[in-house]
Parts: C-alpha cells; sequence; structure tokens
C-alpha cells in the first residue's frame, strides 16, 4: 500500500508540475536561476561582488544538487523565458499582488514539448518531487518505530497519507525551492533521532550519521540549526557516554558543514555568511518589527497556509479550509483525550515523556524549529507562512493522525481512514482544476464573426487607436443598489500587434462629467495583458467597479479607455471619434445608501416632493423624494423676480440636462438635481415648478399643510 501511495503523490505532483506554469511558484526563478548558475560557472560566487540571484545567499546544497540536473539542458534562453512582467510591480494595477497574475511574461517555450530553461525546469521540479517521495517514506518509517506492532501498519499508512495528500506538500514539491530540500533533510534527521530513541545500544557511528544528518539540513537551510535541540535530548538520554555521542554528532556534522564553513570564512570572516544573508533579504526587512500581538494575529494565516495557500495569492476554496480546521480541532481534541488517559497510567508528565520519548523529540524538533522561524516572521514580510515550519512535518503529522485514532472506535478506523484518505487524494486531483487552471487560464479565443454569433451581439466596432477593436459593450445591470458594483462586460481583440500592455480604465461620471470613480485593469482579470493579442482575435472581458457612497440616488455614465503606461503615457484616442479618448459604455442607476431624513417644503402633483432647496451664486440644489414614479419627462422651471414682482429671468430645463429624465425616476428614491444658475442683482424672489413640455401644463403644487399654491409655483427663495 505504500507503494500505491507513494505512486499517487508522484502523480499528483507532475500534475502539479505541468499545470503550474513555469516560474510562478515563489521565488522559483531565483532558485533556478543560481542552481543554472552553479551549473554553467562550477564554482560558488562572491557575494561581495556578484550576486547571480537573489537566494544566492542560501545555503548550497540543494542548488549544488539541482544543478547536476540542469546541466545537461541548453538554458541558452533563460532571460527570454525569466522576463519580469512590469505590470506585477506596478501599483496602479496590482498593489495587493493578486490584480495581475503573471510574475513573468508568458513565452512560447512553455508550450509543450517544452523548449531550453523551460524544459530543465520541470526537470529540476521533478528532483523536488522524489525529495518528498523520500520524505515521505521516511515519516512512514518513523510512524512505525513510534507506533510498534503489527497492527499499526495501517496508522502509519495513515500518517504518511495525512503528509501525501497535503496539497501545500504536494505544491512544495512539484517546484524548485530549497523548502522541499529541508523537509526531507529535517525529517531524515528526525528519522535516525527516532531510530536511536529505540535503540537499545546505538553505535557511536550512529551519533556521527545524525550529524551528519542535521549538516544537510543546514546545507539547505539555515533553519537546520533548529534540529540540535531534540539531538541534545538524544544525546542526553544516556548520560554516561553523553561526551562520546556529542562528539560523534559534532564531528560528522562538522563533516558536512566544515567546507561551507571554512570557505564562509575565508570569503566573508564569517562561518554562515549571515550578513550576506541579511543583505541579500534587506528590500524584505520589514519598516517596523511585528509586535508580540501582531505576530499572535498573523498565527490564523500562517496556520491556513500549512494546507491551504498552494502558490502567489492561490488558495483552496472557503468552504475545503473549513473542514481542514475542523479535522485539526478534532485532532487536538482526540490528542488531548489520549494524553490525558496516558497520564492517568504514568501519574507524572515526566513519565509520560520517558515513556514517549521519539513522539516527545519529534515535537520538541517542531518546537525548536518554529522557534527560529519566529525572528523571521517579526522582521521580514512575506513570512506568514506555514512552509516555514513544514520541516517539523512528521510530528504535526502524526499528532493529528494520533489524535483522529483517540476518537474513532477502533472497529471503524479502518474504514473511516480509506475514507479520508480518499477524500483528501479526490481533493488534491481537484486543486489544478479548480484552482490553479482558472488562475492563470487565457479567455476563450474566438473570430469577430464568432463572437457576434456566440452573444447574439450587432455588428458594431469602436476602434482604439488603429490597434484595439471593441466589438460592443454592455452594463449587467442598469439600477444597482447602494452597495452592487458597476459590472460591465466588453467584447474586443486586437486588429493590428499591440507592442506593450495597455490598462483598461472604467471610469464612472456623474451627471455633470465629474469623475467619480475609476479604476485601471490587466484585461482578463490580470491574466491576458494586450501585448499577448494576436490580430483578429475577440473575447469576452469582464471588469467590476464599485461606485462610491452617496445620500441620493443618481445617474452614473459608464465609460471604458486604454491608457498606454510605458514610453509617452497617454490615453489611447478613439478613431473618428472627434479626439475623445473614452467610450461610453451605458448609463446606470445607483440607489441611495441610506434614506435621508427631510423637512417637506412642497408636492407637485403628488408625485414629486421637494425636500429642501439649496441657494447661491451661481448655482441651485434641489432635493427630490419619489412619492409616485412620474409618467412622462417633466421640465423644472426656475423663475426669479424682482421686488415689484416682475419676473426678470427664468430657466427650464430637465434634471441633469436630460440625462436622468423624471421618466426613469423611480419611487421611495431620493434625488439631488444641481445645476447652474445665474442671479441677476435686483433678483427678489425665486420659484419653481413642474410642467409637461409637449402641451406646457404644470404640476400642480402643494404646501405641507395641503394648500395650493398659485399656479403651480412654489417659492423657494424670497430676500
Amino acid at each position: 500500500m505504500l507503494r500505491i501511495l507513494l505512486a499517487a503523490f508522484v502523480a499528483l505532483c507532475i500534475f502539479f508540475n505541468v499545470t503550474l506554469p513555469a516560474f510562478e511558484a515563489p521565488d522559483e526563478v531565483s532558485h533556478f536561476t543560481y542552481g543554472a548558475w552553479l551549473a554553467h560557472e562550477r564554482r560558488f560566487p562572491n557575494l561581495k561582488v556578484e550576486q547571480p540571484a537573489h537566494e544566492a545567499a542560501q545555503p548550497p546544497l540543494y542548488y549544488l544538487a539541482i544543478a547536476l540536473v540542469i546541466a545537461p539542458f541548453d538554458n541558452s534562453n533563460l532571460a527570454e523565458v525569466t522576463h519580469l512582467n512590469p505590470d506585477w510591480f506596478d501599483a496602479d494595477v496590482n498593489a495587493d499582488f493578486s490584480s495581475v497574475r503573471y510574475v513573468h511574461i508568458p513565452s512560447a517555450a512553455e508550450e509543450f514539448p517544452y523548449r531550453g530553461a523551460v524544459r530543465a525546469l520541470h526537470a529540476a521540479r521533478t528532483f523536488s518531487t522524489l525529495l518528498g517521495v523520500a520524505t515521505i517514506a521516511l515519516i512512514y518509517a518513523i510512524a512505525r518505530m513510534v507506533r510498534p506492532g503489527e497492527e499499526n501498519r495501517s496508522f502509519a499508512l495513515f500518517t504518511a497519507a495525512l503528509v501525501a495528500f497535503n496539497p501545500k506538500f504536494i505544491h512544495i514539491a512539484s517546484i524548485v525551492s530549497n523548502d522541499m530540500a529541508i523537509i526531507f533533510c529535517a525529517t531524515l534527521a528526525l528519522w535516525q533521532i527516532v531510530r536511536l530513541l529505540r535503540a537499545t545500544q546505538p553505535h557511536i557511528a550512529q551519533f556521527a550519521l545524525l550529524g551528519a544528518f542535521i549538516g544537510t539540513a543546514v546545507l539547505s537551510k539555515l533553519g537546520g540549526f533548529a534540529l540540535g535541540l531534540p539531538a541534545l535530548l538524544t544525546i542526553g538520554v544516556d548520560r554516561r557516554h553523553s561526551p562520546l555521542r556529542l562528539g560523534a554528532v559534532a564531528a560528522g556534522f562538522l563533516l558536512v558543514c566544515g567546507p561551507w564553513f571554512a570557505w564562509n570564512l575565508f570569503a566573508y570572516g564569517d562561518p554562515l555568511a549571515f550578513e550576506r544573508v541579511r543583505a541579500a533579504n534587506a528590500a524584505l526587512l520589514r519598516a517596523t518589527p511585528l509586535g508580540f500581538a501582531e505576530m499572535i494575529a498573523a498565527l490564523p494565516h500562517i496556520f491556513i497556509s500549512y494546507f491551504g495557500v498552494i502558490g502567489i495569492d492561490l488558495s483552496l476554496p472557503q468552504t475545503t479550509i473549513d473542514l481542514y480546521i475542523i479535522g485539526f480541532v478534532l485532532a487536538v481534541l482526540g490528542c488531548a483525550l489520549r494524553i490525558s488517559i496516558t497520564l492517568k497510567r504514568t501519574k507524572t508528565i515526566r513519565d509520560w515523556l520517558t515513556s514517549n520519548k521519539p513522539l516527545a523529540a519529534l515535537v520538541l524538533g517542531q518546537i525548536a524549529l518554529s522557534a527560529l522561524f519566529v525572528p523571521w516572521l517579526r522582521d521580514y514580510i512575506a513570512t506568514e507562512n506555514g512552509r516555514l515550519i513544514m520541516p517539523g512535518v512528521a510530528a504535526t503529522a502524526l499528532l493529528v493522525a494520533t489524535g483522529w485514532q483517540q476518537l474513532t472506535p477502533a472497529s471503524l478506523r479502518r474504514g473511516l481512514g480509506t475514507l479520508v484518505v480518499a477524500s483528501m487524494g479526490a481533493l488534491c486531483i481537484a486543486v489544478p482544476l479548480v484552482v490553479i487552471c482558472p488562475a492563470y487560464a487565457p479567455p476563450t479565443i474566438s473570430s469577430e464573426a464568432q463572437v457576434l454569433q456566440q452573444f447574439g451581439l450587432q455588428p458594431s466596432k469602436t476602434i482604439f487607436g488603429g490597434k484595439v477593436a471593441l466589438l460592443h459593450a454592455r452594463l449587467a445591470a442598469t439600477r444597482l443598489a447602494a452597495d452592487e458594483p458597476v459590472r460591465a462586460t466588453l467584447y474586443w481583440g486586437a486588429r493590428a500587434p499591440i507592442e506593450q500592455s495597455y490598462r483598461t480604465i472604467i471610469e464612472l461620471r456623474d451627471a455633470d462629467g465629474t469623475v467619480v470613480a475609476q479604476r485601471q485593469f490587466i484585461p482578463y482579470g490580470g491574466r491576458f495583458d494586450t501585448q499577448r493579442w494576436q490580430p483578429d482575435e475577440f473575447f469576452a472581458d469582464e471588469y467590476a467597479l464599485a461606485a462610491p457612497p452617496a445620500p441620493m440616488q443618481r445617474v452614473l455614465s459608464v465609460y471604458v479607455a486604454l491608457h498606454r503606461v510605458y514610453g509617452e503615457p497617454h490615453r489611447i484616442p478613439l478613431d473618428d471619434a472627434g479626439g475623445a479618448d473614452a467610450f461610453l459604455i451605458g448609463r446606470l442607476k445607483v440607489a441611495a445608501t441610506k434614506s435621508v431624513p427631510t423637512e417637506i417644503r412642497a408636492r407637485f402633483g403628488n408625485m414629486l416632493q421637494l425636500n429642501d432647496a439649496r441657494i447661491s451664486s451661481g448655482h441651485v440644489r434641489f432635493d427630490w423624494s419619489i412619492l409616485a414614479a412620474p409618467a412622462t419627462d417633466y421640465t423644472l422651471f426656475v423663475h426669479i423676480y424682482d421686488a415689484t414682482g416682475k419676473q426678470i429671468a427664468q430657466q427650464d430645463a430637465q434634471p441633469f440636462d436630460g440625462q436622468y429624465p423624471t421618466g426613469l425616476w423611480s419611487v421611495g428614491e431620493f434625488v439631488r438635481d444641481e445645476r447652474t444658475l445665474t442671479l441677476p442683482a435686483d433678483a427678489h424672489e425665486i420659484r419653481i415648478g413642474w410642467y409637461d413640455a409637449r402641451n406646457g401644463e404644470r404640476l400642480p403644487a402643494f404646501k405641507p399643510d395641503g394648500s395650493a399654491w398659485a399656479n403651480g409655483e412654489v417659492v423657494v427663495e424670497r430676500k
């Protein structure tokens, strides 16, 4: 069964490997580039004068190994396939690092069959998979030693399956990263520690081997030093031989790490080259280190990322994460129950630890690894990630398996265990299909005729700068709630090659043309920038933009524009549009954020209620409540009289210059109509009213007490 489990794990890793685009895993390009540099140069870099990659300051074991894997391949196109995507670093479109998907500009070399450095990358990813296979086999062996007995083979297999079917572990084992190296080396050292604790009279050479294994962990990542703590526990079991065993561990450790220490001491005056490490990570240093409370607040994300985050802004669905959380809580309860039962037999915690030395050593190793992680969490950004404590995964898997076993009746353990493992395996099969592939999938490309036919569009075309053809644009809805985003769909594509990434700009304008909201996007959810568009290829593209809250319901116009960022920034003009640089998608009505408490100034025809009128030099504002939907588009008149009662000026206009006429007003909404009005110097009284422009008939006007205003005219201002 272990072989079947390992085969399933390899298949999943291959699936993850081929679905994740090249170099899109966190820091993968830097890990690979350093390995490729070692393969080509066949020497360590002098970090004082050369920095082949950000990760070059890391301990070298993993990079030496992948250098051997990479060496047979042609990597001459490495610069081409690792070209950074400038959109990724543009705060205008990717401030949260989640609005642009590709860190690197995709290249044709990534298409199967892979070419050059991309082929080498997938080979290096496969090497990480082999380390994952070895890690799972070691965890199975550890579980067999911690819980010996023929009947516990299924327990060991279940423990190994918890790791093999952890989506995060599969992700790490299917990319190029030294995280997989230290996970394997740490698990190897912990396996040796358990062996030594179970042995009656271990040979001194076994301790030297332990030191060598710890050395490989340190040569993979400096966090490997944490393994010294469980090693000391192992050494101290027999105090008579402790000095000799300590010497053997130290000898094995120095045999592996000594040459690297010597090189660093000679080159940098520091056996760990730690200043070089700090210099390489200087850009990631937090402006202010995290405090204790802030680190505690980061724990939930670290916990979720241990299984639920599988790449840059790639997370499992929340429902799946919730199931994992429930499973973990059950495991904790089961472990607590088991410990309490065991303590009743052993009486003291010391007796319990004595009888469970292997498990205690594993847990101590996880604690030590987590403790070394704390300074990095405190001082450096982007360290809130469970992968950094995963070298102790053997302990975590054992505890979870133990907790679940404790809560499960013996007669049901095999059946429930099989169900859990099968469910986790099915989930891992779904992850590339549900999470990875959709995140990087390009749009469905069609010809112009196919797009028009598929979406039932009328032939209509707007051209931006002779290069981008907008076949059609429409709004998802024309009436929105206050908190509902504006959604628009564009059907467009390229007429000619586009040399750079243009920004899509969606903006909302109010009735007087003022821009009230604007946002820049990379087309197709950040996955299909314009320089990847090919002539005569078209697709449907969706956008969403939040309208700012407003106390009054209003009409907004939705426009789309294209912005050239690089070179000489400017908007792309529309062809044959008189210099216009934005296309009107449509208009919509957005509800008020809340009901506005108002007084009643007047009512018109029992349809329109005047709540307030504000008049100042050159400007008037009217606040209306709609009591009944008007059946037509009424015109508002404003008459200005002097002190003798003579009309000296007037203004007649529909609200918002006709862009939002009363025929579109709905019951229950509030409308604020603002307009420019010049008052003569001798203005004494201002009256307003509504009339139907088709026949000149005025709406009757009433005072708050129900009495009528003469001639349908309401006095709103008198000096």
